[in-house]
């Protein structure tokens, strides 16, 4: 093991007189036969039930194959020219409403995890954020091979209250750095990679802690290598998977098409999500500040981003939620943006509306994204890539749904208004419901206007489709 930092008990104990001694190893003494006489519990025999399951004879199940990036021509930003001085009311038709989807509380253990008074701690890494566990008895994982008698003795090694103690810091550490089903499940690769001397024994503490979570998993074997399946109602682009059960299974990393699956089915377990209440809260690693101008409304402002949290937004798959694509622009621009980011740029963009109606603030607003340069994503990335609002204010270029993703995070934010995103085939744009009457051309839902508003259209005010825009096959997305 790396990184340990010893508490023992027996340092403690050394200053501590021996009535001390006797009264702490009564207690001690107490914990344990407790321990002992609940460990027959829910979890308990849920555990032993999984152990008895990894004996027996596994399935094969053979990859499906992924599912490619919708592949559509981007169509390119246009010049504002015709300059109309007044705008007419124009009614817009939409296809299709589609819903954001829910953020659900994240699964827990089935049973509250008990502590032990007997620890050591371990220190580890994570997106540049220093974090820090219990570990004891039980977490070094002892596997000689993947067979089921070896994966069963070995799971049954971790059935230990030391590594409830990991179990519990683990939760916590979800909860404190607000780490949602993607990033908890990251760290717990990163720990195990940390605590572990081979890859096997790394997935396995992996997939104990995910499970004992509450999350779904199932283990996996191919050759002589383990691997940990994890369950999604999420459809992850560009990813083999394995279906067990009508579920989507995926894999952490590319391996054999064809798996021995231990299909096994822990109480209450949940499936990861995508969705992002609110961004992981790593450590600050500033980048160079940003800065900004326009010259229609002479806005100037400047910001910087967290480093570690871009370096985590690279490792985020891009995916859609019940085979409708409409959900991947909604996940984005439903994850809050970083606090560090509202507090750089927020002032200056509220000086910058200082003085107008709510109307023209969110033209101001507007004006401030079409003024940030225009790439497309396959000549920069070479492939389809959402931005996170925080990565658009980083990164030099920006397409048409990075650009409306952060269009709406600023109006809901800075103005209180609520916004929905247009998608057309191959565009993606804004619409802004506002309180009093504005003409232009509007998108009716459930009798509640909503003003369409381009961030590619450049120099365009609010209330203007962009050319080429057809509305019969435009569909909305609402957002919180």
């Amino acid at each position: 093991m790396k990184k340990l930092i010893f508490v023992s008990a027996a340092v403690i104990l050394c200053s501590l007189n021996t009535f001390a001694q006797d009264d702490f190893r009564k207690a001690f003494d107490e914990f344990t036969e407790k321990a002992r006489s609940e460990y027959s519990s829910f979890r308990e025999e849920s555990n032993r039930n999984f152990i008895e399951f990894l004996k027996a004879a596994w399935e094969e199940y053979k990859a499906e194959p992924a599912i490619p990036v919708p592949d559509e021509e981007e169509i390119p930003p246009v010049i504002y020219e015709e300059k109309r001085e007044t705008l007419d009311d124009n009614p817009l038709p939409v296809i299709d409403v589609t819903p954001s989807p829910e953020i659900e509380p994240q699964p827990t253990p089935v049973e509250p995890i008990e502590e032990s008074p007997v620890f050591s701690f371990f220190e580890f890494e994570y997106f540049g954020t220093p974090l820090k566990v219990r570990i004891g008895d039980g977490t070094e994982v002892r596997l000689k091979s993947v067979s089921g008698e070896d994966l069963a003795a070995a799971w049954e090694g971790m059935l230990t209250p030391a590594n409830d103690n990991l179990l519990y810091d683990c939760l916590a550490i979800r909860d404190e750095y607000k780490l949602c089903d993607w990033a908890y499940l990251l760290m717990l690769l990163e720990l195990s990679g940390e605590l572990q001397d081979s890859d096997n024994e790394a997935v396995l503490m992996a997939a104990y802690l995910y499970s004992q979570s509450g999350y779904m998993m199932r283990l996996a074997a191919a050759g002589d290598e383990l691997h940990m399946l994890f369950a999604s109602d999420y459809k992850i682009f560009g990813v083999p998977y394995y279906k067990i059960d009508d579920t989507n299974f995926y894999p952490l990393k590319e391996i054999s098409p064809e798996l021995q699956v231990a299909d096994y089915s822990f109480p209450n377990e949940r499936k990861l999500s995508f969705m992002m209440k609110e961004e992981p809260a790593f450590a600050m690693k500033s980048e160079a500040s940003r800065k900004f101008s326009t010259e229609k409304y002479s806005i100037t402002a400047s910001c910087y981003v967290n480093r570690n949290l871009l370096d985590f937004f690279d490792c985020y798959p891009m995916s859609m939620l019940n085979e409708n694509p409409m959900s991947i622009w909604a996940m984005y621009a439903e994850t809050p943006l970083d606090n560090a980011v509202k507090d750089a740029l927020y002032p200056s963009l509220k000086k910058a509306v200082e003085g107008y109606d709510i109307p023209g603030a969110a033209d101001v607003l507007l004006d401030f994204v079409q003024s940030l340069p225009y790439g497309y994503d396959d000549k920069i990335w070479g492939r389809d890539r959402a931005f996170f609002a925080e990565e658009t204010l980083y990164y030099p270029y920006c397409d048409c749904e990075d650009r409306a993703i952060l269009y709406s995070h600023l109006v809901r934010d800075l103005l209180g208004l609520d916004v929905i995103l247009v998608y057309y085939p191959g565009h993606l744009a804004a619409a802004v419901k506002f309180k009093e009457a504005v003409k232009g051309d509007y998108i009716s839902i459930d009798n509640e206007r909503f003003l369409v508003c381009d961030p590619t259209f450049i120099g365009a005010p609010i209330g203007v489709t962009m050319p080429g825009m057809d509305n019969k096959g435009a569909q909305v997305i609402l957002l919180q």
